[in-house]
């Protein structure tokens, strides 16, 4: 009986493929351990006659995100922010890119515009062998490069 291939479609993305450059000048952010961004919607139903809707309409949209950085990325943002606070620092860009060994056509690369962080704060405990932070972030839409 014949079986199916292990791997269908090869290799898929993982965090590993990813880099993330944050700012004009382009440096590479390698104490990124998490990120996550969304953008939502505001979509509600609009009624006329009957039960049913009869159009929809829409909200604003937020654009919201959490990234979570080591101890030495967060010194390093400090040192050039005003008062050493993070939510002192200007809208800048983070871009972010990946690609799948092997596989030209899955490489994306996009950037989140006029990125701002909401929040400046640490936290550890006894026994951590490494020290991060979540910082909250806004952005302001996201354009895709290539």
């Amino acid at each position: 009986m014949p079986t199916a291939p292990i791997l269908i479609n090869g290799r898929g993305y993982s965090y590993a493929s990813f880099s993330f450059n944050l700012g004009a000048t382009g440096i590479p952010i390698y104490g990124i351990t998490s990120i996550d961004h969304s953008i939502t919607q505001e979509k509600t139903n609009n009624y006329g006659a009957g039960e049913n809707p009869t159009e929809r309409g829409l909200g604003v949209k937020e654009f919201e995100g959490s990234m979570t950085l080591q101890k030495r990325e967060i010194e390093k943002l400090r040192a050039v922010a005003r008062d050493g606070d993070i939510t002192n620092l200007g809208a800048m860009n983070l871009t972010i890119t990946a690609s799948i060994e092997g596989d030209p056509g899955a490489s994306i690369a996009y950037v989140l515009n006029n990125l701002e962080f909401t929040s400046d704060a640490e936290s550890g405990s006894q026994g951590d062998t490494e020290l991060t932070s979540d910082v909250p972030f806004i952005w302001a839409g996201r354009t895709r490069i290539g």
